[in-house]
């Protein structure tokens, strides 16, 4: 609504590079924690929550799933969303079972770098587990 106001789109917004992406999260999050500390973690949620199911159609079509059969498809949806906010999985597994695994968390790393609040971390964590819930509920929708 506001960038159609400002007659922008939502990729003219986006910060252009992936350290742009990871240092506009975690500022984003500072501003709502002191702005709106109750509640910065739930609106930092909320704005988390907007990305699944887009990612989950484009994962379908990119990985040419149409339907989720096995745990290695769910697996690489999962992986191709967490590829999308910059997190690389790797995917092994068979019908039944998916192993994800990722060397490093981006938005771990830069919290570190610039002394992110411990705050940060626990949307983290909390972002991370709503996220994946998120791809799973959207993954045959």
């Amino acid at each position: 609504m506001y960038l159609k106001k400002q007659k922008r789109s939502f990729d003219e917004q986006g910060p252009a590079s992936f350290s742009g992406f990871l240092a506009v999260d975690l500022i984003a999050f500072i501003q709502l924690f002191v702005n709106a500390k109750p509640k910065a973690k739930q609106i930092y949620l909320d704005l988390w929550k907007t990305f699944p199911p887009m990612w989950v159609k484009d994962a379908k079509i990119d990985l040419e799933i149409g339907k989720v059969k096995t745990a290695q498809d769910l697996g690489a949806i999962v992986a191709y969303c967490q590829k999308k906010k910059y997190v690389a999985f790797s995917v092994e597994g068979d019908d039944k079972t998916a192993v994800l695994t990722a060397a490093a968390d981006p938005f771990v790393q830069v919290a570190e770098m610039f002394q992110g609040p411990k705050a940060y971390n626990e949307a983290l964590v909390a972002m991370d587990k709503d996220f994946i819930e998120n791809i799973l509920r959207n993954q045959n929708g």
